[in-house]
């Protein structure tokens, strides 16, 4: 399995959409399981519900669109680097936390938009996805990575096997699985091949 450098903190531009936290999970916090529990679900489409009214009030559409344009500028201008924490991931992540799965369909947009005029862009959205904890990013992250991976692209296909290897779990292992015999790049397949054996031991 591929080792990755401890991340160096880069400083969030204060200028960027920083919406308040409503579903309090700290960064530090060691999950204990990659799938999350119900419990977790429940609590997280019962934030969702209070806040609704509030991001209806603050118009929903006009936050995707301010989120999108960060993002996108972000991952544009700022070269993401394995061994280096991103200022994107933790735009990511704040809207998750804050907006849940309301929020996906933002990053999908973002991805559709660029999958075929920007493939390094692409790549780097999964690389932030990637880095992200699990329950973020369950189950929307391993259905991205499922389009990524048919990507003509070879980094776009790595950065995705890369994600599906972070997250780990049933799902990577189907999906690797899956997609192995299609891979025509032999030293990506056997990337996958080891990725297969680490998660199944």
């Amino acid at each position: 399995m591929a080792t990755i450098a401890p991340y160096k903190s880069i400083k969030f531009p204060s200028n960027l959409l920083m919406p308040p936290t409503i579903l309090a999970m700290s960064d530090s916090e060691e999950v204990s399981a990659k799938i999350p529990d119900s419990s977790y679900r429940q609590t997280l489409d019962r934030e969702i519900k209070e806040s609704g009214k509030h991001i209806r009030q603050s118009g929903w559409r006009g936050i995707g669109k301010k989120f999108a344009e960060d993002l996108y500028n972000l991952l544009k201008y700022n070269n993401v680097e394995y061994g280096y924490s991103h200022p994107a991931e933790q735009l990511i992540e704040r809207t998750l936390k804050t907006y849940g799965d309301l929020a996906v369909p933002w990053i999908f947009d973002l991805y559709d938009k660029n999958v075929i005029s920007q493939p390094q862009l692409t790549a780097d959205i999964l690389k932030c996805l990637g880095r992200l904890n699990p329950y973020l990013i369950y189950d929307w992250g391993y259905k991205l990575a499922l389009k990524a991976l048919s990507h003509g692209d070879i980094e776009v296909r790595e950065t995705a096997i890369a994600a599906l290897e972070l997250w780990g779990g049933e799902e990577a292992l189907l999906i690797l699985k899956n997609i192995a015999f299609n891979e025509s790049t032999l030293w990506l397949k056997k990337y996958i091949e080891q990725i297969i054996s680490d998660l199944a031991e």
